[in-house]
């Protein structure tokens, strides 16, 4: 499969709402970093906490996506809602794993704070996964990490068919605070 930047991977129109699944392009680099500090600012549980991203790091990320998507090696998928960014969610092969997990990839997904609890994220999530089984080859397994008090995403990711299958206590901060850090799996 050729990546080609975006590509749409589903349009419908929803509650008044025109929504959008699609890759990326360059013309999203804007949005994209307004999103990320966004959700950096909001403190939300991602990996980011506070922490301001430059534009220019956004695109060495965006560059680092095509070139993933292009190596048939991950899938980065946008949400748009009557052409805003609403969702980011992506599915992404460790390359430095080699040939011995050259079938698992990892899963992370984020929503916009106005979006977040209306079913977006569950239908991004599951258009990205069935783009990953068409995209990246020989993907078996789908792994995530994530912060254990986050019990929406926590059923968000058990709805998907994901599966608990550890953590590590204290594992991950959120503030001031040490949580679990949980790992899941999707068997494809």
């Amino acid at each position: 499969m050729s990546f080609l930047p975006g590509t749409v991977i589903e349009q419908l129109d929803q509650d008044g709402k025109n929504i959008l699944i699609r890759y990326p392009e360059w013309g999203d680099l804007k949005a994209m970093h307004e999103y990320i500090n966004t959700l950096s600012k909001e403190n939300v549980y991602v990996v980011y906490g506070g922490e301001e991203i430059t534009e220019d790091a956004e695109a060495d990320f965006l560059a680092q996506v095509y070139q993933t998507a292009e190596a048939e090696n991950g899938v980065y998928l946008l949400l748009m809602i009557n052409d805003k960014l609403a969702g980011i969610c992506n599915i992404e092969r460790d390359q430095k794993s080699r040939a011995r997990r050259v079938h698992v990839a990892t899963f992370a997904i984020s929503i916009g704070s106005e979006y977040r609890g209306k079913g977006y994220g569950e239908l991004l999530a599951r258009r990205t996964i069935g783009e990953a089984q068409k995209a990246v080859p020989d993907l078996q397994l789908i792994e995530l990490y994530m912060f254990g008090e986050n019990c929406p995403a926590r059923h968000l990711y058990q709805k998907l068919g994901f599966q608990h299958t550890g953590s590590q206590s204290h594992g991950i901060r959120h503030g001031e605070l040490a949580q679990d850090y949980v790992w899941m799996t999707l068997y494809l």
